[in-house]
């Protein structure tokens, strides 16, 4: 099939600027497989009860790399079950994508069938959405933690071996707890604090957290890959 029907099909979406570490201004607007709309900011039935903004973990892939994804799914699973239905994991949700800007327009619904069980629902990105603005490694796992304030915490590209895991659930989990810690400083009126997210673990990625009154960071260092 010739390119410019591609092209007709699936034209790229705008361009946006490439975020970094601590940026925010990340948007989402894509159907799942079953045509609902994903979108980040998140809608309201996707807040805390409170109505406050949870920390966000987005997961793309291409074709290649999908059973990687599905391998982090299953990971995050275990550690946090109620985020992977959206029923509602209390200060967590993660957002799928599938990263699929070379299908042409007529197989389209054959590919929305293929990840029709999929829970929670997989956000079908046709233009490079995600890529744009987050970056993409082709043929492996990409994953980004977004702050409840929208910067962009953490960026990580790789299967779910244990080394990762353990990264990504460093990052969540102190997120998870500052951001709960954070809102106590806040009604009580205390300092802000620093915190190592990583103090005895070398990832392969670098975080920059800002979340409310609290500052999380690590500096990468020469050893990292």
């Amino acid at each position: 099939m010739g390119a410019g029907l591609l092209d007709a099909q699936a034209p790229e979406a705008p361009p946006r600027e490439r975020l970094t570490l601590g940026d925010t201004g990340f948007r989402l607007d894509l159907e799942d497989q079953h045509g609902e709309t994903v979108t980040y900011p998140l809608p309201a039935k996707l807040l805390d009860a409170d109505g406050s903004p949870p920390v966000v973990l987005v997961i793309w892939a291409d074709r290649r790399g999908a059973d990687g994804r599905q391998g982090w799914k299953e990971a995050l699973r275990n550690r946090y079950p109620e985020a992977l239905d959206r029923a509602r994991q209390p200060g967590l949700v993660v957002l799928p994508v599938a990263h699929l800007p070379d299908v042409p327009g007529p197989v389209r619904a054959l590919i929305r069938n293929r990840f029709f069980d999929d829970r929670p629902p997989t956000a079908l990105d046709w233009k490079k959405t995600v890529a744009r603005q987050l970056g993409h490694e082709p043929h492996v796992p990409n994953l980004a933690v977004l702050a409840p304030d929208g910067a962009l915490a953490a960026r990580l590209s790789g299967e779910a071996t244990e080394d990762n895991r353990r990264a990504l659930f460093r990052v969540l989990d102190a997120l998870l707890t500052a951001d709960r810690e954070g809102s106590d400083r806040e009604s009580q009126g205390e300092e802000s604090v620093q915190a190592d997210v990583f103090p005895d673990s070398k990832p392969s990625t670098t975080t920059l957290c800002s979340i409310r009154s609290v500052a999380l960071t690590r500096t990468a260092s020469p050893a990292d890959p």
